[in-house]
């Protein structure tokens, strides 16, 4: 039985375009909390070339959370996604191990000290309740975006549609 090849129809690209404008707020590129600390009006680009200020009070908040060594490799904003191939209101955290060590510590998820600071950055999942308090509080050095998996796209050109 030959299989057919999955061609993406109007539809399909008409939803991809839509999540792409949803996420024309995300930083095109991030910068180091050390080099953010250092600019006079601290920004990043979005990806639709707009500049993403961002509040220096947050900044010098995170300067007193995160570890003097760390503060080099912190990208920001912080970008989280919206996964729901993970589940109801499941966010995922983008970033290396200092992006995750952070999060988990401001969300009073991370043990004392700085053991896993250094380890890989792995899997970040948290909940929409735990976004909404990340935002609260430092609204300007993270972003949220949204994602639709591959394995999740709804196909609309296969029979039966």
């Amino acid at each position: 039985m030959q299989e057919l090849a999955h061609r993406e129809g109007p539809l399909e690209r008409y939803l991809r375009e839509e999540i792409r404008k949803l996420n024309l707020h995300l930083p095109k590129g991030r910068k180091s909390l050390s080099m953010l600390l250092e600019e006079k009006e601290p920004s990043v680009e979005s990806v639709d070339g707009k500049p993403l200020p961002i509040e220096r009070s947050e900044l010098v908040e995170l300067e007193g959370i995160v570890p003097p060594e760390m503060q080099s490799r912190l990208m920001l904003p912080i970008v989280i996604m919206r996964r729901t191939d993970l589940g109801r209101g499941a966010f995922e955290v983008f970033g290396g191990s200092a992006e995750h060590f952070v999060v988990r510590k401001i969300l009073g998820l991370e043990e004392s000290g700085e053991r896993k600071a250094e380890g890989g950055g792995g899997l970040t999942l948290i909940y929409r309740p735990q976004v909404q308090e990340l935002r609260r509080r430092f609204r300007t050095v993270t972003a949220v975006g949204f994602s639709v998996p591959k394995d999740e796209e709804v196909s609309f050109s296969e029979p039966g549609f």
